[in-house]
């Protein structure tokens, strides 16, 4: 078992359900949280008169309908939808999962900031297309390694909290088995709207 990952994530640490207790720790990728951040930034500036109660509160069927996709409101949510979707070894529904550039536009939109609205576009295929290449590799390494993903079986997995310059994230990791194997498979989600999406670090490693 590689050493790094075993002093992160002992066997025993691995509990269904969450850990809030969680520092931030791990590298969180560059690319879309300056984007996020800007947008709660820009926001708070906008409307630097709000009081508490005018917070909004964001609707998951309404938000499903205007986007025409599932949201999550929890990251367990996330968790338990993304790992059938691991099982089918295709990238296209994991798409299902990711941060689109129209819910970030939506808020960009309320900032009048026309250059993030396009920066939004820009980084959303970018977030796209690292994931895509992260699956690649992760389906490479499980042939390398004798893993059946269509067959794996989930034996526990683990979801710890943390936030980065206000934003919140959760490392989501899955304990799988196939025959004899055991094996993590990972992911980094990130909350957006008061709902959850796959973001980064998609990859798998030996227990």
């Amino acid at each position: 078992m590689n050493a790094c990952f075993q002093r992160s994530l002992p066997v025993h640490s691995i509990k269904m359900g969450v850990d809030r207790s969680v520092q931030f720790s791990f590298p969180l990728y560059s690319v879309l949280l300056p984007i996020v951040a800007l947008l709660f930034i820009g926001s708070f500036s906008v409307a630097n008169a709000q009081t508490e109660d005018s917070i909004p509160i964001y609707n998951t069927d309404s938000l499903q309908i205007r986007y025409g996709m599932k949201l999550y409101a929890s990251v367990e949510e996330l968790r338990d939808s993304v790992f059938p979707a691991l099982k089918t070894r295709k990238f296209e529904p994991l798409t299902a999962f990711i941060l689109n550039a129209p819910i970030l536009q939506d808020q960009f939109d309320t900032m009048d900031l026309g250059y993030l609205q396009r920066l939004a576009t820009i980084k959303a295929e970018y977030v796209s297309a690292n994931l895509r290449k992260q699956h690649r590799i992760l389906l490479k390494e499980a042939k390398a390694n004798g893993y059946n993903l269509r067959l794996m079986t989930l034996a526990d997995s683990r979801v710890r909290f943390s936030s980065h310059n206000g934003i919140a994230v959760a490392d989501v990791t899955y304990y799988c088995r196939y025959n004899k194997h055991r094996f993590y498979i990972s992911f980094l989600a990130i909350q957006v709207m008061g709902h959850w999406f796959l973001s980064d670090q998609l990859r798998i490693r030996q227990s």
